[in-house]
């Protein structure tokens, strides 16, 4: 049921990992750095609405915030991958999700995606 709303909104049916999906202009990512609960970083996704798609913690690789700021996009994943228990096991969790894209069980897009201004 998720996957076909998200569908409507523009994203598209994943079934390879080599290419990012198309962009989707309307969503957007804002990374809330060392604001989670117990102070890890934190990440924000409001859907076209403005209404909140998620909201939680995240643990970002190394170097993933730099490329995040040089490209401003990064890609959006969801579907039936099960990936809490893969967290910390990079080769597991990429192999989880291209096993949900080879089943037709993943939808991607490329959302804006940013940090805050720092306040004054």
């Amino acid at each position: 049921m998720v996957a076909s709303h998200l569908l409507a909104q523009g994203f598209q049916l994943v079934t390879r990992l080599r290419q990012a999906p198309p962009q989707v202009a309307e969503w957007i990512g804002v990374l809330l750095l060392g604001h989670g609960p117990a102070g890890e970083d934190g990440l924000l996704i409001l859907d076209p609405d403005g209404r909140q798609f998620f909201t939680g913690s995240v643990e970002l690789p190394d170097g993933w915030l730099q490329l995040a700021a040089r490209y401003g996009w990064a890609v959006l994943y969801v579907g039936t991958v099960g990936l809490d228990e893969l967290r910390h096991d990079d080769k597991a969790a990429t192999k989880a999700l291209r096993a949900a894209a080879q089943t037709g069980q993943l939808v991607g897009a490329r959302i804006a995606v940013g940090t805050p201004p720092a306040a004054e």
